[in-house]
């Protein structure tokens, strides 16, 4: 909580600077990961990222002008915390299946809204496809009616 609130009035007060936020980003990671290990760790970064450019336009509000590289350096922090625990996944994976392709190992479910609109998706497909016209649009040759 302190490292969100000194990161918080750095921003604001504009004492932040791009080597300063990216360790306070990069620790602030660290500890949202180390607090909440149940969950995952894209989502908490995410969310950390998405509180992080909303810092920096409350301080572009106030300044007057956005700092957009102090903002980068402290996202590319975040891609340094992440980027190792998305390795560590992918060795998991092939660990336990050694000989298949990377591409078939990621086992995760899509998600109910993404079933949902895959299957909308296809239903409009098979319509269109039904229709024999699969872009929607006058088939080649036709006039246009100009």
């Amino acid at each position: 909580m302190f490292a969100a609130t000194a990161m918080t009035a750095g921003y604001v007060t504009g004492l932040a600077t791009p080597e300063s936020t990216a360790v306070m980003a990069f620790l602030l990671g660290l500890l949202i990961l180390l607090s909440a290990p149940d969950q995952r760790s894209s989502e908490l970064l995410g969310a950390q990222a998405v509180w992080m450019t909303v810092a920096e336009f409350l301080a572009a509000a106030q300044s007057g002008q956005m700092l957009f590289w102090r903002w980068a350096v402290s996202i590319a922090a975040l891609a340094v915390v992440i980027v190792p625990l998305k390795i560590q996944h992918l060795r998991s994976l092939a660990r336990s299946h050694p000989y298949s392709p990377l591409r078939d190992l990621e086992r995760r479910a899509p998600a109910a809204s993404s079933a949902v609109l895959n299957g909308r998706a296809r239903a409009v497909r098979s319509s269109k496809a039904g229709s024999g016209n699969e872009s929607g649009s006058a088939p080649r040759g036709a006039a246009s009616g100009r």
